[in-house]
């Protein structure tokens, strides 16, 4: 891939885009499986994104960002209008702004209905990851467990999440859904 993508970028000029990620990980037997599509752990959700585009120097972002910002992103370097689609543009988190780092890390991601197996629905909120397998509620702090291995719901009941479930719900819930 190194070599294939090492002629792609020698045919580019500096005025070109190029975005190049995944739209999901893979399981290596971390959590007791393999493959990709059942569950919502981060080596399925954590996709590698890499943007190059003018005017942008290049960094490490650290703050989540979803599969649905990429189009907002496109428009946005191409200066066209981003209005009315779900996700946002990453063009100021990529120039480094304080604000987007903010309002990005501080943002509900949504996430859910794997490919196969039982459905699942989850939401990441900062550090914190809850998600729902049936009746089970998990809630991990990925700052530290990035592992996800200590369920912080077990044993402390739905109060425990409250506030995550109504996170969950929010994030969720768009103008579209309701207009269907």
């Amino acid at each position: 891939i190194d070599d294939s993508l090492r002629k792609v970028f020698a045919a580019l000029d500096r005025w070109d885009v190029v975005m190049l990620f995944s739209d999901h990980g893979e399981e290596f037997w971390d959590h007791g499986s393999f493959g990709h599509g059942h569950t919502l752990y981060e080596e399925l959700m954590r996709v590698p994104l890499v943007v190059r585009a003018p005017g942008l120097t290049p960094r490490r972002v650290s703050e989540p960002v979803s599969l649905l910002d990429l189009t907002p992103t496109v428009l946005d370097l191409l200066r066209r209008p981003v209005k009315g689609l779900d996700g946002q543009s990453l063009v100021p988190l990529l120039r480094g702004d304080p604000a987007a780092r903010v309002r990005f890390a501080q943002r509900a991601l949504p996430m859910g209905w794997p490919l196969y197996g039982t459905v699942r629905w989850g939401v990441l909120t900062g550090q914190r990851k809850y998600n729902t397998l049936g009746s089970q509620e998990f809630l991990y702090d990925l700052a530290l467990d990035p592992g996800e291995r200590i369920n912080r719901v077990a044993g402390r009941g739905w109060a425990e999440t409250a506030s995550h479930r109504a996170a969950l719900g929010k994030a969720l819930t768009r103008d579209r859904l309701q207009a269907m």
